[in-house]
């Protein structure tokens, strides 16, 4: 999706019935608290070094899989969620002088209403049913029903478009950026946060690393996201580490999972019931880049 070319090599062979280079015949999972490990296997491509899952199920299952089907356990995160928010718009508005944003993959809408009690102008959409239903229900938000698709939104219409854990999820991430180009004003921002394939912790834990997940269709690294937001019409302005919030039993069972037998060692959530809802900020290799839409020769003076 970067470069074209057809070469990669494989870094994680696929597991059970799709370690022969198939997608099976199962349904896939696919939702916004989905952390299934990754069956597929993961790729690297020869020419850019841009990772991905090869082969990958096709694009209507995945679109079809994140609309329906309930989320319960990803809004009781809601409130945590938040906090991230709040910290990240804190954080945002230090660049471009414009406050209008549209949030592509909104979940359960807690972006879009902590932008709105920001004072930004702030829209969302949203594939899932039940997620929107729950947005409008728990923020008084009304979420746009599905994806990011050529021609839904006004071009040159936002100061920013935000993609909070998204990019990565998405069937062709160069095709979303060349429509978020599009719909920016020049001089308009993209925000991306992503799970960074060249972060430290993703380097030292190898396939074990949290974010090595079904859902996650590539697996980019700051050089491989920076070129492709280049051929995109974008500049990186800045990288940083992306700190979240998350329910500290939720965090804690996470690690447990991916630490294996040392995972044994810490304790059960269940055990200490003050951490099961106790806001934990936490950082295992995720990054955010704000990058600036550059202007199209046709808009230049």
């Amino acid at each position: 999706d970067l470069c074209g070319l057809d070469d990669a090599q494989v870094l994680y062979p696929g597991t059970g019935t799709v370690g022969a280079g198939t997608v099976g015949s199962a349904p896939p999972v696919f939702r916004a608290s989905g952390d299934e490990p990754l069956e597929q296997p993961l790729v690297r491509c020869r020419g850019c070094g841009l990772a991905y899952v090869n082969p990958r199920f096709p694009v209507g299952r995945v679109v079809d899989a994140y609309t329906a089907g309930e989320d319960p356990r990803f809004v009781a995160q809601s409130a945590s969620r938040a906090r991230t928010f709040a910290r990240a718009l804190r954080f945002l508005s230090r660049w471009g002088d414009g406050r209008r944003v549209l949030d592509v993959g909104s979940a359960c809408g807690s972006f879009v209403a902590s932008a709105r009690d920001a004072g930004w102008t702030a829209e969302g959409i949203e594939p899932n049913h039940w997620l929107r239903a729950w947005a409008h229900e728990r923020y008084g938000v009304r979420l746009h029903d599905g994806t990011l698709a050529p021609g839904r939104f006004v071009p040159g219409a936002y100061d920013w478009l935000t993609f909070w854990d998204v990019l990565e999820h998405v069937p062709s991430p160069r095709a979303t950026l060349e429509e978020a180009s599009r719909l920016l004003r020049s001089g308009g921002h993209v925000a991306i946060n992503f799970p960074d394939f060249g972060s430290l912790p993703a380097r030292l834990m190898g396939r074990r690393w949290v974010f090595v997940l079904q859902v996650h269709l590539y697996y980019f690294t700051r050089r491989t996201l920076g070129a492709l937001l280049a051929r995109t019409g974008f500049r990186p302005v800045v990288w940083r580490r992306h700190w979240q919030t998350l329910p500290a039993g939720y965090v804690l069972e996470r690690a447990r999972q991916a630490l294996g037998r040392v995972g044994r060692f810490l304790p059960p959530v269940e055990r200490i019931r003050i951490l099961r809802s106790f806001p934990l900020r936490y950082w295992v290799g995720q990054s955010l880049v704000v990058a600036q839409r550059l202007p199209a020769s046709s808009e230049e003076p």
